[in-house]
């Protein structure tokens, strides 16, 4: 996790232009969401699993949010 935030700190020098679009980051998303983990791999019970699962969620909106 504390990767993804790494990449996603990188990835914002880059998405400060005022030009960049969406359109220019789809590199950019498709490796952060890389990083992020699958949801098959959330274990435990099913409040931990849903927990887990929420986790990744969030960081997956993050990829997107970066390159706005």
């Amino acid at each position: 996790m504390a990767t993804v935030g790494a990449v996603l700190m990188l990835a914002g020098g880059v998405a400060a232009k005022p030009s960049h679009c969406r359109k220019d980051c789809e590199q950019e998303i498709t490796n952060c969401l890389g990083l992020v983990p699958k949801n098959e791999d959330c274990t435990g019970t099913r409040v931990e699993k849903r927990a887990c699962r929420r986790m990744h969620a969030a960081e997956r909106a993050t990829c997107y949010k970066v390159v706005k």
